[in-house]
């Protein structure tokens, strides 16, 4: 299962986000990150920036990160990362990739019968995770290194809940290779990796990512949005229903896709997250900062 948002497209949801912030909700915010084990690692690439808000834009890849990162290990494989107990606050060192995709099927499935996942493929825990951590990032409800673990994966897995195709799982094309003629740099890929790297160039960070981040909330504001403080389970119903509509290319020869695909795709990826960066702020502000939302 692909990373869902590239990069760059995480930290623009990010950064979405934290310009909607209350003062209350980033006060909250900082001293969890602060709290955090990878707060320096984060922070180094700050540049003159404010610390929190460097902090929280790199947080929100950290769960994609940690999937090359030596301390941690593979759901898969419990020997593939280094020995030691947990980190304050961890309930362990799994990377939790099935956090990431709620794979809700759909396509024809053997004799024309209903759509069923296969027995090797992994439902997927994002919806469920989505609910659990935010109730465990509220204050009271944990330690602070506990919170400070759960606030990164919540700005992350927001997110991922607004990527089309990470709620969907097609039984009859479950790894569809296109060619892209519009990405040069990446002319074949995944479907999967084509939807990721939609929104924005995975590099992106200072600022360009600050003139990228102005250019989307322009092209769509927060009042073009309804249903903005519907709960995650409908965000994630909400990209089923795109995948299942528009994400995938007509003819699922394998080929390469059109013009008409390229530019409604990235549309509704742009779109999506544009959502993703105000519902990640409202969100927080709920849960961090209740008596100022």
């Amino acid at each position: 299962m692909a990373s869902a948002w590239n990069a760059g497209s995480h930290r623009l949801v990010a950064l979405i986000a934290w310009d909607r912030l209350s003062p209350a909700a980033r006060r909250e915010v900082a001293t969890l990150l602060r709290a955090h084990p990878d707060f320096e690692s984060w922070t180094k690439r700050s540049r003159g920036q404010n610390l929190d808000e460097t902090a929280f834009i790199e947080a929100s890849t950290w769960p994609d990160d940690i999937r090359g990162d030596r301390r941690f290990y593979s759901d898969r494989a419990p020997r593939s990362g280094k020995a030691g107990a947990p980190l304050p606050g961890f309930p362990d060192m799994a990377r939790h990739a099935d956090w990431h995709f709620r794979n809700l099927p759909f396509g024809k499935s053997g004799k024309n019968g209903p759509s069923v996942l296969p027995r090797y493929v992994r439902p997927g825990q994002l919806d469920e995770q989505l609910k659990r951590l935010s109730e465990d990032l509220s204050p009271g409800k944990g330690t602070l290194a506990r919170r400070a673990f759960v606030l990164p994966w919540v700005i992350h897995l927001v997110g991922d809940a607004h990527q089309p195709l990470h709620a969907a799982y097609r039984v009859d094309r479950p790894r569809l290779t296109v060619g892209n003629p519009f990405n040069p740099r990446k002319p074949i890929s995944t479907l999967h990796a084509f939807w990721d790297d939609l929104p924005a160039p995975s590099r992106l960070r200072g600022k360009t990512l600050r003139k990228a981040t102005d250019v989307l909330t322009a092209a769509y504001p927060r009042s073009a949005f309804r249903n903005l403080s519907a709960p995650p389970g409908t965000w994630i119903e909400e990209s089923f229903r795109i995948a299942r509509a528009k994400g995938y290319p007509a003819g699922l020869g394998g080929g390469p896709i059109t013009k008409a695909f390229f530019e409604s795709s990235r549309e509704i990826a742009r779109r999506r997250a544009a959502l993703a960066g105000y519902r990640l702020a409202l969100l927080l502000n709920r849960l961090l900062a209740p008596k100022t939302e």
